[in-house]
């Protein structure tokens, strides 16, 4: 019997039975967690956690088990300090406090919490000369094969630029032009490009601000554009493919802009002549960003979750920069590196060694346990 199937009289309930795993040894075996029925999506708060993860109310949901605190729902207790037995005895009162101080109700079951690993590239991921640490890639490695984990990449490059740095990674989900564009498997889930006439509107602000001369550069998922030598860019490694432009038409569908401002100034200016725009700096660079308001990669994070039927705090993000701020902040378990700028720590859970060290790895190993 599934969620699908209901039991009871008159009051309607759903009946979550969990799905059995024999893969693992003996000791390694959690409390399974069931699927979300076909059909269904996260729309209810979870009584221990508050996370909306439950695909019916609570009333209706035997045995549910909420996928970010574990709480196994019990109908039959009357009151929120009545142990119960689906529980091991535990009250839901001493579970909300449980997953208060430790994120989770049984700490034991933490390595089964996270669904996803979420990384940034450039100064994350990346070492300083553009590749990963053999230690962090056989890490990550490891992971996938235990067969709990996706691996992500959340990053402002282009789809196409991004598979340039990741081709030994083979990450499963793809968030790209800095939460425009993000991809699924085979499958694109969620696309946010400027228009034509937005686009035009940028070139021309671009242009009205820094001079007619202004360096600028845009994506599509497949391909880059510049109007400079691909050596000016702070992250021009892999951008050595591209289409050379003077930007008289824009690129069809862009789904990001880069220009080069050279002070704050500039920035305000264009953030007033292009209100459907936001507009960010990248770190130590006279780089700005322009993607369509609102998206960024925590909204990109939201669209993966809703096809993916995770939480957020099913996920684990590792970030750097001010476009990582928010991502890291919606994370269940938010890491900023240990060269991130210090918006980007403030907004982190933890804060690991840099990115040309194997910090990532000591800290999986240290969560996962998995050499």
């Amino acid at each position: 019997m599934t969620g699908d199937d209901v039991i009871g009289g008159a009051e309607k309930k759903y009946l979550f039975l969990p799905t059995a795993r024999n893969d693992l040894p003996g000791d390694m075996i959690p409390e399974p967690e069931p699927p979300v029925p076909h059909g269904y999506s996260f729309k209810y708060p979870c009584p221990c956690c508050g996370e909306i993860t439950y695909p019916v109310p609570r009333e209706e949901a035997i045995a549910y088990i909420c996928p970010v605190c574990f709480w196994e729902n019990d109908v039959f207790t009357k009151s929120d300090g009545e142990p119960s037995d689906e529980n091991r005895g535990l009250s839901l009162t001493a579970a909300r406090e449980l997953y208060r101080t430790q994120g989770i109700v049984r700490w034991d079951l933490l390595r089964y919490k996270y669904k996803l690993l979420l990384f940034d590239l450039d100064d994350t991921l990346l070492r300083s000369d553009k590749t990963i640490s053999t230690r962090n890639l056989e890490k990550l490695r490891d992971i996938r094969r235990a067969g709990n984990m996706r691996i992500g990449i959340s990053t402002s490059r282009s789809e196409k630029n991004a598979e340039v740095f990741t081709g030994e990674l083979r990450p499963d989900v793809l968030i790209t032009s800095a939460g425009a564009h993000v991809r699924v498997g085979e499958r694109v889930i969620f696309s946010a490009p400027f228009t034509a006439e937005e686009a035009e509107d940028i070139i021309r602000a671009a242009r009205d601000t820094a001079g007619p001369e202004v360096l600028m550069d845009s994506d599509t998922p497949d391909t880059h554009y510049r109007n400079y030598p691909v050596t000016e860019h702070k992250f021009s490694a892999g951008f050595e493919e591209c289409v050379e432009t003077d930007f008289s038409r824009p690129p069809p569908e862009p789904l990001m802009f880069c220009v080069k401002l050279y002070d704050a100034a500039g920035a305000e200016e264009l953030r007033r002549a292009l209100p459907f725009a936001d507009v960010v700096r990248f770190v130590n660079s006279d780089w700005y960003k322009l993607t369509k308001k609102g998206i960024t990669k925590a909204s990109g994070l939201d669209a993966l979750c809703g096809e993916l039927l995770l939480s957020p705090k099913n996920i684990i993000a590792f970030g750097d920069d001010l476009a990582d701020v928010e991502m890291l902040r919606a994370a269940g378990l938010g890491v900023a590196m240990g060269n991130a700028v210090p918006e980007a720590k403030s907004a982190a859970d933890t804060v690991i060694g840099d990115n040309d060290s194997d910090a990532i790895a000591d800290l999986l190993t240290e969560l996962f346990d998995t050499e």
